[in-house]
């Protein structure tokens, strides 16, 4: 299992990544920018859009069947983005999230699962995008009202745009100390405290944080490390209410969340010999079971979100499929070290083993690893009706591909 280092977190003046640029072939049709307001822009089913494979497609191996829709991108080395965004492509169950760039127009756009263009929401020069659960937050930095005396403060606006169509969920003004973490959390400090921001734009307080790195959010609940450095909600505490082993505890630390399952990867520090031990916690509840992770190691990613089946049952990061009340770590030891990119409804799990290798690994353990197709990776998530999406980052090329 790889788990990773503390979380870096990243103050919004400074989230600033090259803009993508995009040339989109999708949906037989133009690939057009967005409306002159700024507002999104939907191109709804039955337009005559869908998408045909007029990018070529690029082989991904078995067992993926041939492209049935296609689209060109072109990113930012993954170098260059700041990994408290997350990758700038972001796969739902019907779905597919991209920031981009044409020509001087930044946009979010969103297509289906059949490769359909269904909404564009353009962007100012200097907004930034974080793709949440369910939404797609759009920051900009901007002037409060000032009354009387009083002098116009710095404030950070946040538009709240639903996933489904693009239309604003939320428009809300916060103070502009606003920074984002690995857990994809809207934090900032309201004077001396620190609260959150969830989708529906409702400010969350987590009482006793004194650092925005030290907070997250899945659905409406705040967690955060308290001053004994052990996660803590407002129901309970890692270091007296989840039924596990305290004695000689040291620290918790949250290594993951799932936002589908309202689901946490904790991380249990104890012992003369600072071993660790991992727990699978239902947020709600503190209910907590755990996961055998013999050959967990360190490392560094994107994003401390897990990527989740179409209907939400399954969820896998690094080497952790998570599911309902059990978790699962695989390889690692005497196996190849694995690192999972997608799971479909089934419970099969995606990802790749050792150097340019595709791992599938189904529900029962069963795993076949095979040599990946010059210039391919593994999916980076699965949308309904089996269809697995693929990222060729160096030929900038986005494919559906049905899982046969």
């Amino acid at each position: 299992m790889t788990i990773r280092t503390r979380r870096r977190t990243t103050l919004l003046g400074a989230l600033t990544a090259p803009a993508l640029a995009l040339a989109l072939t999708a949906c037989g049709g133009s690939s057009d920018s967005g409306s002159d307001s700024g507002k999104p822009s939907a191109q709804t089913s039955g337009s005559g859009e869908t998408a045909e494979p007029k990018v070529a497609s690029f082989p991904v191996g078995k067992p993926f069947g041939d492209a049935v829709w296609t689209a060109r991108i072109s990113t930012p080395s993954m170098g260059s983005v700041i990994k408290s965004r997350g990758a700038p492509v972001a796969v739902r169950a019907d779905r597919v999230l991209v920031e981009y760039q044409k020509f001087n127009t930044r946009a979010v756009q969103a297509f289906s699962d059949t490769g359909e263009k269904v909404w564009t929401h353009k962007l100012s020069e200097h907004a930034q995008v974080l793709f949440l659960d369910k939404t797609v937050a759009v920051l900009e930095k901007g002037e409060s009202k000032a009354s009387g005396l009083d002098k116009p403060g710095q404030v950070t606006k946040v538009t709240l745009l639903s996933q489904a169509d693009g239309s604003a969920v939320s428009e809300t003004e916060i103070p502009d100390t606003v920074a984002t973490n690995g857990f994809a959390t809207l934090a900032y400090y309201e004077g001396e405290s620190v609260r959150v921001l969830s989708e529906a734009g409702k400010p969350l307080e987590a009482p006793g944080v004194s650092a925005t790195k030290d907070v997250g959010l899945i659905g409406e609940i705040p967690f955060w490390r308290d001053e004994d450095r052990n996660v803590t909600t407002a129901s309970w505490s890692a270091g007296k209410d989840l039924g596990i082993d305290t004695s000689d505890l040291i620290e918790s630390e949250v290594q993951a969340i799932d936002n589908k399952q309202g689901l946490m990867l904790l991380s249990v520090t104890s012992g003369p010999r600072a071993e660790r031990t991992f727990y699978g916690v239902k947020a709600d509840t503190g209910k907590a079971f755990e996961i055998d992770c013999p050959n967990a190691r360190e490392t560094d990613s994107f994003t401390d979100v897990t990527t989740n089946s179409p209907n939400g049952q399954y969820g896998v990061i690094d080497s952790v499929v998570l599911s309902g009340t059990e978790g699962r770590c695989l390889g690692g030891g005497e196996q190849k070290d694995v690192k999972l990119t997608a799971v479909d409804d089934n419970g099969t799990a995606y990802g790749t083993a050792e150097e340019n290798e595709l791992a599938v690994i189904t529900a029962d353990g069963k795993a076949e690893v095979s040599q990946l197709p010059g210039g391919a990776s593994a999916p980076i998530g699965v949308m309904k009706g089996d269809i697995a999406v693929h990222w060729n980052q160096s030929a900038g090329i986005l494919s559906g591909n049905p899982i046969k």
